[in-house]
């Protein structure tokens, strides 16, 4: 039976400057010398995680934009997507809030980022995930068009009383934190976890023993599927509750953590 490890990014892999500890460098490498598996599954784009990729020399296919993509890095291309195209009502409560407000709208389609409006918000996201956003005029003429998912960046109080609109505008569509000031709106059914069901199913191994690991409200799904769960201890409470196992700090090497306690052992013993 194979041991595949998926891990969450930002807040569970990365530490706070967005750089792979030298610790979970090493687990992981030991974990692919001993013929584990292991892959990311992010809200990030193929764009943002690149450079990580190349660090950890994975050459399986990675779960991006929370769910909504599956990209093989080996062919540098997108195997599976969902998209989804937002109602006019959804549309006009997100140009009203934004503009009053001054969050971050970040609309993802087709491999391109783009904003119209680049406030100090985006600019820093920009910089954290080491990518680029294009500003155009109006987002309206884009949004006719299906798209990946939409971020929102803001204040948390006022994301929440924004995600309850939504959901009574749209109840289909897919609402989610993916860390305090992100609010991402993604394809009907989309999910880590989904995701990660798509993706075994793809590699056609027969016997599976997936662990994943995550920190927030977009990993839910993931932690709850697979068939071991573990939340990081700076996770949020939800995955606390669902997880098999709490494991140390992201700042702390939590991911060779769960390596090295779930992980090896199958693969040693």
């Amino acid at each position: 039976m194979k041991t595949f490890v998926l891990s969450d990014m930002d807040g569970t892999l990365l530490t706070e400057n967005q750089q792979i500890s030298e610790a979970n460098l090493l687990a992981i490498q030991e974990l692919k010398a001993r013929k584990g598996l292991f892959t990311l599954a992010t809200g990030r784009t193929e764009a943002s995680v690149r450079p990580y990729v190349k660090q950890l020399e994975l050459n399986l296919p990675l779960i991006l934009c929370n769910g909504a993509q599956i990209y093989d890095p080996v062919s540098e291309q997108i195997i599976w997507e969902s998209t989804f195209t937002l109602t006019q009502g959804v549309q006009d409560e997100l140009n009203a809030v934004c503009k009053q407000h001054d969050l971050g709208c970040i609309v993802y389609q087709q491999g391109n980022v783009l904003t119209s409006v680049m406030n100090h918000k985006i600019k820093e996201h920009v910089r954290k995930d080491g990518t680029s956003c294009s500003v155009v005029e109006d987002l309206d003429p884009y949004l006719q068009a299906p798209i990946t998912k939409v971020l929102l960046i803001g204040e948390n109080i006022l994301l929440q009383a924004l995600s309850a609109r939504l959901k009574s505008l749209d109840p289909d569509m897919k609402i989610v934190f993916s860390e305090h000031s992100y609010l991402e709106l993604l394809p009907p059914g989309t999910s880590k976890g989904d995701a990660m069901e798509k993706l075994l199913a793809y590699l056609a191994i027969d016997e599976t023993y997936t662990i994943a690991i995550g920190d927030n409200l977009n990993d839910l799904e993931m932690i709850e599927m697979a068939n071991w769960g573990v939340a990081v201890s700076n996770a949020h409470p939800a995955l606390h509750q669902a997880a098999n196992y709490i494991a140390s700090h992201h700042q702390q090497g939590a991911v060779a953590e769960v390596i090295k306690t779930f992980a090896l052992p199958r693969l040693i013993g």
